[in-house]
């Protein structure tokens, strides 16, 4: 026991440790959780789909965004700590040394080089020259208006616009990419619909056959190119006409697809047949974009209703949150939400607002739906607004509001055993006949002019209420505990 007390104190190993996600699989942090019996561990920086299913504690601790992942079926408690998406401005030019991440919107004012890998989360804008050295994932949009340079693969899952040069030497993998200036691929790409807006001749789209990254110099290589005088093949692997006639009659906005090769794409005296084709390829990629937002409605929801061993979930957001899908297993008995997060995109069934089954539900900065959940027994609302006449309804045994904003009335419902108001100054009525409450506590609630007293009442506790407080002492009640105005008079 000395030992464990030299490196860990029984309260830091109640509080759990932080770690960040490239270090949970490491074996040393492995063994200080099963060595000390750690019960709670914070991940720092979450990943997409991350394994967590090696961590046998019973809270886990997420900061970061909500991505899919993989849980112990030891763990009874998530605690997701999001961060909400500023705009980040970084102006200093340098190189990246290791692997980087960023969650927030991004704007580089400056020319960088990313050493190693490099995931973006959001929307990113380069405003000068880029160069990536290994693997890039750009999960937002990306905006380059410099030239860039991709040495290693390449996924653009986002829209992609690049105003300046750019080179793939190595795999790339797109959606929406547009193209506003030379490109050269030297491996074959693999994107759904390029595009530019102002047509290019097709010599934009240069595949690079031949080179020796090691020993030759991109700017050697363009030099020997040049000498060569060799005939230049689209991307798509075909032969380029330079006497192709009426170049100048193409159209200013023209899509590139493998399967439009036809020679006399592009220009405005097409056959009918062509005109078809390129109809129906069109109304294709309609069809295709569709399905996949309909796909992507139908999966976007970070799904953890098979996890029916957790029981506590908790989300913390310190700003505004305002994308969020999250669906979570009716196992759960106790739901709290700190700050503002929309409610109803949280839910146990897909496309309802805020269908969930706790039995403990605790709201902070929250606004409140029309409707509340059924099930809920106790009920705690900090510093949240919106509408409360639900409250009525509910079979609440105990209620908990503090700094609710301009709440006038509150109507309480006859089930109350337990009822605390703090802080509440605009607080006048508090309406609802409840017989069965044993603990009534009232603190700041310097307007409230009537509430009613049970004679069964069996702790009361009241400050700076001064009516309640008059009108308590006209009445004849003999409660176990009586505090008012922070001085206890009965033990």
């Amino acid at each position: 026991m000395s030992q464990h007390n030299a490196l860990f104190t029984p309260e830091q190993i109640k509080k759990g440790i932080s770690v960040s996600s490239g270090m949970i699989k490491n074996s040393v942090i492995i063994d200080i959780i099963y060595k000390y019996l750690i019960n709670k561990v914070e991940i720092v920086n979450n990943e997409f789909d991350a394994d967590f299913t090696h961590l046998s504690v019973e809270t886990l601790r997420i900061k970061g965004h909500i991505f899919p992942m993989a849980l112990s079926p030891f763990t009874k408690r998530i605690e997701y700590k999001m961060e909400d998406t500023p705009e980040e401005q970084i102006e200093t030019k340098g190189i990246f040394e290791y692997n980087c991440q960023f969650y927030n919107n991004t704007t580089f004012n400056s020319a960088v080089e990313f050493k190693r890998k490099a995931i973006f989360y959001n929307d990113v804008i380069f405003k000068k020259g880029v160069k990536f050295n290994e693997k890039v994932i750009f999960n937002g949009s990306a905006i380059f208006y410099g030239d860039a340079q991709f040495l290693s693969l390449s996924i653009l899952s986002g829209e992609t616009k690049f105003k300046s040069n750019v080179i793939f030497e190595n795999k790339v993998k797109g959606n929406e990419v547009i193209f506003d200036k030379q490109c050269e691929f030297w491996v074959k790409p693999e994107i759904k619909h390029p595009q530019h807006i102002h047509l290019m001749p097709e010599e934009m789209f240069i595949e690079k056959n031949e080179y020796n990254p090691i020993t030759i110099s991109l700017e050697e290589e363009r030099s020997k190119e040049k000498k060569r005088n060799k005939e230049k093949k689209t991307w798509w692997g075909e032969t380029i006409n330079k006497k192709k006639e009426n170049k100048h009659q193409r159209k200013d906005f023209y899509f590139i697809n493998e399967e439009e090769n036809n020679e006399e794409e592009g220009i405005e005296n097409i056959s009918d047949e062509v005109k078809q084709k390129k109809k129906l390829l069109e109304q294709k990629k309609i069809d295709e974009k569709l399905l996949s937002l309909k796909r992507n409605k139908e999966v976007s929801e970070n799904d953890l209703r098979n996890y029916i061993h957790i029981t506590q979930l908790e989300l913390e957001s310190k700003g505004e949150i305002k994308e969020l899908s999250l669906l979570i297993p009716s196992s759960i008995t106790l739901l709290e939400i700190k700050g503002k997060i929309p409610l109803n995109r949280i839910s146990e069934t897909i496309n309802e607002n805020f269908n969930v089954h706790p039995i403990e539900l605790r709201l902070s900065q929250c606004v409140i739906p029309l409707s509340l959940p059924f099930s809920i027994k106790s009920l705690s609302l900090k510093q949240c607004d919106g509408n409360v006449s639900c409250l009525k309804t509910l079979p609440l045994h105990s209620l908990y509001i503090q700094n609710f904003h301009k709440l006038v009335s509150l109507s309480v419902p006859s089930t109350l055993t337990r009822l605390e108001l703090i802080g509440i100054p605009t607080l006048t009525t508090v309406d609802g006949d409840c017989p069965s409450i044993k603990t009534l506590k009232i603190h700041m609630c310097i307007k409230l002019m009537s509430i009613q007293f049970p004679s069964s009442i069996q702790s009361v506790d009241l400050a700076t209420c001064p009516q309640i407080i008059q009108k308590y002492k006209s009445l004849s009640l003999t409660p176990t505990f009586l505090k008012i105005n922070n001085k206890v008079l009965t033990q």
